[in-house]
């Protein structure tokens, strides 16, 4: 779920929970290279 969030969310949005074997977390994805 982590993978699909960071490669394909919408930029500029804080998107989750997503939960990974460390816990949950919530990701903003301002940008891609």
């Amino acid at each position: 779920e982590f993978d699909k969030v960071v490669f394909s969310g919408e930029l500029n949005k804080v998107h989750g929970p997503v939960q990974t074997q460390f816990g949950y977390h919530l990701l903003e994805i301002t940008s891609r290279t």
